[in-house]
């Protein structure tokens, strides 16, 4: 669309000045080498865009599983005790090589992230109950109305 206006326009800029090939638009007024241009653009109408982005059937948002976040709660969690160890690992290390502070240091980090990493995993286990409940309320829902109706 962009380029198709562009053409467009430096045409109608080019006639306009008489710097076209023709030898006889230099001669011309603008006006008349205007109306050249004209019908151009009363032929190539483009159609309107469309508001909505169309879907393909297997590309529907789906509504995500209830384990899904439960799974997702256990990697955090293992995780977070993998960040412990390491931790722990470099504090005996530093103590070894005489560094208590540094090592008191790596101690800590391994377990602000082990802190981390288990309120995360609280969390998607919250989220996993939250879909429970909701998948629960639901299917009583539509099971009662199915019972009215």
């Amino acid at each position: 669309m962009r380029k198709f206006l562009a053409v467009v326009a430096t045409a109608a800029i080019f006639s306009m000045s008489g710097l076209s090939g023709d030898v006889n638009a230099r001669t011309a007024s603008p006006s008349s080498s205007l109306s050249t241009v004209e019908p151009i653009v009363q032929e190539r109408t483009l159609p309107a865009r469309r508001t909505r982005q169309r879907t393909v059937r297997g590309e529907r948002r789906r509504r995500p599983s209830i384990g899904a976040a439960y799974k997702r709660g256990g990697r955090y969690y293992a995780r977070g005790g993998k960040r412990a160890g390491r931790g722990g690992a470099r504090f005996g290390k530093n103590i070894a090589r005489g560094k208590p502070i540094v090592a008191g240091k790596e101690l800590g980090k391994g377990a602000g992230g082990l802190g981390i990493d288990t309120a995360r995993g609280t969390k998607q286990v919250g989220i996993g109950t939250l879909r429970a409940g909701k998948k629960a309320g639901r299917t009583t829902r539509n099971a009662i109305r199915r019972v009215v109706n």
